[in-house]
Order: C-alpha cells, then structure tokens, then sequence
C-alpha cells in the first residue's frame, strides 16, 4: 500500500532561507515541489554560522505556516542542509569483538562499530554530521562491502568516512528548527545532497567530481561509490566574475550581474555587431560604446580562468584516470545563457556534463540540495522498516495491513492526516553499504569505470538524463532564459 511521502527541508545560505516542500508520487513519476520560499538577507557569519537564530526562525515559522494553510497538512519535522566551509572528512578505522558464546554478527555489534567511529572523531569544536561505512573485515581476513547480520566472525573492522563541521554551525542551524517549534527530521550536507540530485543512481556509484560554481566560490566534490572522499574549495565564485565586469564597464554591480546573466548569451553569434553598452565618461568627456561581441569577449576571459583553476585541481586528484571519469557542473554559474559553450574551452570538456532541473516545481538552480535532500529521504525510506516524513510516522508491519497507523485508523480520503508529535528527531544514520570506496587518486585497477567517448568530437559537451525512478530530471542545460 502507497502512503503519501512529503518532505520539508530547509537550506540556510549566506543570503538566503531556502524553503522547500516536495512530494514523491507512485510509480516512475518521483519527485515533485509542492512548495517554495526564500527570503534573502544576511543570515550567516563567514564560518556558517547563522547570525540570528531567533530572527530565521520567524521566517521558517511563516513559510511553514504558508504551507500549511495552503494546504491543509500539517509538518511535524523538518530537515536540514548544512553548509560546507567548515567540512572536515576523516577516514576511521573501528574494531569489535563478537559474543564469545556463538561469535555471530549482530546489529548491535554494527551499532557499536558506528558508535566507536563517532567516538574517535569527537572533539569539542565540531560535530559529526554523517558517517558512511566503506569496508568491512571480518577476522582480518575476509572483506566485504557490506555487513550481514548473522554471519560468523570473532571481530570486525570497518573502514569509514566521517564528515564533520563546525559545532557553532551545526547548533546553530539546529536551534533554528527548534525555535520554529519542528522536530529535527534528517541532516545532511550540501555537497553530497547536490550529488543525489544531479546524477542517477547508476551514475552515483561511480567515481566523478561534481563543480558547484557558487556565487562567492567554487567547491570540487570527489566522488567514489556514493561516497564524498575529498573536497576542495576555490576562493573565486560568479560574484567576482561581475565584479571584474563591473570594472572594465565602469559600471554598477547590478548592471554588470544583469549584462552577465541576462542579457549575453553565449550560443548565439546573429546579434554579436548589434551596440548594447553606451556610457559617457565625464573624466574622459567621451561616450563609451561596445557591442555584444566585446562584452563576451570579456566575460569569457575571467571565465577561462576560472575554468583552467578547475582544471588544475581535477587533473592533480584524479591524475591518469580523468579520462575515465565524468565531471558535472551545477550552480549559479549555470544561468549564464549559453555557459555550455564556456565549458568548451576546459581541457576536459569532452566528459563535461551540465546540469539542470527538470522536477516539477523546482527549475530554479537554488533549489538543487534541497532536492537532493529529498531524494536521500525517499531512498532511506524505501530500505527502512519505518517510513518516517515531515508529515507521518508508520511502521511497515502488520498494523500497515489493517490500515492502522500510530494507534489509529487511517483516512484514505485523506492521506495526510497521520502525524506522531512524540517521534525523537533522529540524525541521518549511515547509508546502505554499498560496494567498496576508494579514494579518486588511489584508484585500483580492479574498479570498475565507464570509460568516456573518446571519439566524440573535441569541445562536445555531452547530455545526460536521469534514467532511474525520478524520470527526467535532469540533464544538459539547452537553455538559461527565465531561470
């Protein structure tokens, strides 16, 4: 039986409060928005923490409450993207030794391996958001990629990655939801929430570096078997792009963001000898005049630079495998119209992959990890006993057959109505363990990768399509008008 799956999460930027709603529907339809909201201002300090917790609150607390007027649901939890300036990612090796009586593997020993791996992380200025087992050792002998409870071993190894970030920011964000009086649904963190979203489930398993060009810097993800192994942090982003713009047209900062974004569009040339930019120049007593050809010419500059800065660091991490490895784009970057043909100019442009939103409700790029939040959601959900929402809690038991749920009888008529006020909120606990993890510049030759087409024509940016469930959402950017 089918029960509805809402999801309300919250992303919290330097200058936005990113609200979003979605709903997954039956069948291959996935995701889809029901809901959105932002509201722009100054929110966080330079290191994520958020500066007033009480004054966000107030806001999440009126979206909330838009939505569910609106509506006619009520949220119970909430989930959180946290922000990544303070990530740290630490590789934990864990021990455990099985009930002498029979030696069999049970849940509470994969329990205590987790446990100790959060133990050895633990310090007093940061807070572990997400663990992800990547190995398992059973006696010192067998590997595997995967821990099954009832098998027979004296003691386990496991090999894991654990993500932490800054205390003062993960409280932070936290007193957020609780001031907004939601429980604390599942956190997660923007690279890997931005992963979920842009790639497929295929493509997720593979090893690849995901590009998010924001507007104050550029962060390179390192991905291996759906796992985050590095992160590497550029100090450049779309806005000194428009600053060094609004230099060489002795403009504002607006007008060169709207020349930059709006107005240029790299894939058409019909239009290039057409004047679009006229300024007089007092000092100079002189009219500045240049067309749409020299503007591009200066964009694309500051862009190629960026774009090699790129370069560099994907070639040093994943040194002679590149070819092997696919390279996706997102972020703001994105809505310049044409950028596609921007990435043409990369060393690596033949497995250069662009991506944009086709989830229903949510084209905008802003809303990228929000979604990808979501996702990660709906897939621990479908492996878990429990489906557990922004809006009910239901066991997957017997009681789910005789239409039960928390105690009560459930209204198809009205699927919505199900909510547990008294669930703890949980953190997000460690993903399926999936096939083994490697780090992207220490690949064994016993991994295996797509190779790209290397007969494809030089500058060819490739399409990609979300082929699993979530059915066409997302692929190459084909057009940035009205985004």
């Amino acid at each position: 039986m089918n029960f509805p799956e809402i999801y309300a999460t919250v992303e919290i930027t330097k200058t936005e409060i990113r609200f979003l709603v979605g709903k997954f529907r039956t069948g291959t339809l996935g995701l889809r928005v029901i809901f959105k909201d932002r509201k722009k201002g100054h929110w966080l300090t330079d290191n994520d923490e958020v500066l007033d917790t009480s004054a966000v609150a107030r806001h999440l607390k009126k979206m909330i409450t838009a939505f569910e007027t609106s509506f006619d649901e009520k949220i119970v939890r909430v989930s959180v993207v946290f922000p990544t300036n303070t990530l740290t990612i630490k590789r934990v090796y864990s021990t455990v030794f099985t009930d002498r009586n029979n030696y069999i593997v049970t849940n509470d020993d994969r329990n205590a391996l987790y446990r100790d791996a959060k133990e050895k992380c633990k310090n007093i200025k940061q807070e572990v958001v997400v663990l992800r087992p990547s190995c398992f050792k059973l006696d010192g002998v067998q590997e595997k990629s995967n821990l099954l409870i009832g098998i027979k071993a004296r003691f386990i190894e496991m090999e894991s990655y654990v993500y932490l970030i800054d205390k003062k920011v993960f409280s932070s964000h936290k007193e957020v939801v609780k001031k907004a009086e939601k429980e604390l649904h599942l956190y997660n963190i923007q690279n890997y929430s931005l992963a979920r979203q842009c790639l497929t489930e295929k493509e997720f398993k593979r090893i690849f570096a995901l590009t998010n060009w924001d507007n104050e810097k550029i962060d390179i993800g390192f991905f291996s078997r759906e796992t985050l192994m590095k992160k590497i942090t550029l100090p450049y982003g779309v806005k000194d792009l428009v600053n060094s713009l609004a230099v060489r047209l002795d403009a504002k900062y607006d007008t060169a963001e709207k020349y930059l974004l709006k107005l240029i569009n790299f894939s058409t040339d019909a239009i290039d000898q057409v004047p679009i930019y006229r300024k007089y120049i007092a000092r100079e007593r002189k009219t500045f005049e240049l067309n749409f050809l020299q503007i591009k010419k200066m964009i694309e500059e500051e862009i190629v630079k960026l774009i090699a800065k790129v370069d560099n660091e994907i070639g040093k991490e994943l040194q002679n495998n590149i070819a092997l490895c696919n390279i996706y784009h997102s972020g703001k970057i994105t809505e310049i119209a044409g950028f596609k043909e921007l990435i043409k100019k990369s060393r690596y442009s033949r497995q250069s992959l662009i991506y944009y939103s086709m989830v229903k409700g949510a084209n905008e790029i802003w809303t990228t990890a929000i979604c990808g939040s979501m996702v990660t959601a709906h897939q621990q959900n479908k492996a878990s006993s429990v489906l557990k929402t922004s809006t009910i809690t239901i066991q997957k038991d017997e009681k789910q057959k005789n239409n039960v749920v928390n105690g009560r009888p459930i209204n198809y008529n009205k699927t919505n109505n199900v909510q547990n006020r008294g669930m703890v909120p949980n953190n997000l606990p460690p993903q399926q363990m999936g096939q083994r993890q490697f780090v992207p510049n220490h690949i064994p030759n016993n991994v295996q990768m797509v190779p790209v087409n290397m007969n494809m024509p030089q500058g060819n940016v490739q399409k990609f399509q979300n082929d699993n469930q979530m059915l066409n959402q997302n692929g190459i950017i084909r057009t940035q008008r009205n985004r």
